[in-house]
């Protein structure tokens, strides 16, 4: 069985991100597995200046210095009818219409589709006034792919919900395999004294955490505002910013304004071998976004420990169901969620054990992506015994 995984990244360099993270997840798990496996892709210019890993799939190129998904998708139409797939091959792509160049010319390659958002959703909030211009051709498109993918995934049951609404005619045929899993060996408690003088954080700081893409939908600005409510309770708190994106400029501009840019770090893009050692420096990880579905980054920080404030998005609410793991905040007010930081960074320096250990054995028991794997791997065999 060989495995063509198709997504707008570079697995040898990876950016930050939710989808990126899971997508490269699935692609180690199989090749731990022994399975061939393909990437379709970008390369992508390495800012860090050293190779993230060393061995990994064969790749093949569809972009160069761009991860943009506009330009991923129609370079696909210049390589995809030139390639040729092997015996017992499975096309995965994580977004519906990467699917459309490998319907058109290979019909025959059994295809999957794993749904990260609800429909249109990035274009919704970040793009709000090119949302009627898209969305009927977008609807035209995304059901002719889905109606010729030969299965359908979404990673929770709101996803598949949104779907089966817009389109009725699919209902049935998509099915849930939840959650985002992570390496919990990888994602664990370290020292956090050690942690912190490693990457130059105070040890008496109150650390909290953002780790993302700087985009409309993440709601940087909200956060960066109710951590200047924040620093009028606790003074010594310093917010650490993990991420590239469009608005970074914007962002510390509104630092600035705000007269707290001292008590903020952007820490830019981060290896990921590396990230686990970052969220260990930190007390609370904050997640402020517009719209999510099955965050990566709570799961990896309560892995690691650590608790989270989140606003009421995606899954989170299923997730964090105990003090200890952290609080949802369910109106988008900055004093609300200032409080809800607060109020953690108090539990935790009250109670810094308890809290670690009830967020790591939370993870343990349910956030292992061998789970998460283990399905897909039926998926794509159930598919090849069809064939």
């Amino acid at each position: 069985m060989h495995i063509y995984i198709v997504y707008n990244y570079d697995y040898y360099n990876p950016r930050n991100g939710g989808g990126i993270r899971y997508t490269h997840n699935l692609i180690r798990y199989l090749l731990k597995r022994d399975l061939d496996v393909t990437l379709i892709g970008v390369h992508l210019p390495n800012i860090n200046k050293t190779a993230f890993y060393k061995s990994g799939p064969s790749t093949i190129y569809v972009a160069r210095n761009s991860d943009s998904a506009l330009k991923f998708f129609i370079n696909l139409f210049l390589k995809v009818p030139f390639l040729k797939f092997k015996e017992n091959s499975i096309i995965h792509a994580h977004r519906s219409y990467f699917l459309l160049p490998f319907i058109l010319f290979h019909p025959r390659v059994p295809k999957v589709v794993t749904l990260h958002m609800k429909p249109l959703e990035f274009v919704r909030v970040e793009y709000p006034r090119y949302f009627k211009l898209v969305d009927i051709p977008h609807k035209l498109i995304e059901f002719f792919c889905l109606d010729n993918i030969d299965a359908i995934i979404a990673i929770n049951e709101d996803i598949k919900s949104a779907y089966e609404k817009r389109y009725p005619k699919i209902k049935g045929k998509i099915k849930v395999i939840s959650g985002s899993g992570i390496d919990v060996d990888k994602f664990r408690p370290m020292d956090k004294e050690k942690m912190r003088e490693k990457y130059g954080f105070e040890v008496n700081e109150s650390v909290v955490l953002f780790v993302g893409r700087l985009e409309k939908i993440k709601n940087v600005d909200f956060l960066i505002r109710s951590f200047a409510i924040l620093l009028r309770n606790a003074p010594n708190s310093r917010l650490v910013i993990v991420g590239r994106g469009t608005q970074q400029k914007n962002l510390a501009n509104l630092a600035k304004d705000l007269g707290i840019e001292d008590r903020i770090t952007f820490m830019g893009e981060v290896n990921p071998e590396k990230i686990p050692e970052v969220y260990n420096c930190a007390d609370v990880l904050a997640l402020p976004s517009l719209s999510e579905a099955s965050p990566t980054v709570v799961r990896e920080a309560l892995a690691c420990g650590i608790p989270v404030v989140s606003m009421n998005v995606g899954d989170v609410n299923k997730i964090i169901t105990n003090p200890k793991l952290g609080i949802i905040v369910n109106e988008y007010n900055e004093k609300l969620f200032a409080d809800a930081l607060f109020e953690t960074l108090k539990l935790v320096r009250d109670h810094p054990e308890e809290v670690k250990e009830k967020c790591r054995e939370v993870a343990l028991k349910r956030f292992s992506f061998e789970t998460v794997a283990k399905s897909y791997l039926e998926v794509y065999k159930s598919l090849i015994r069809e064939r």
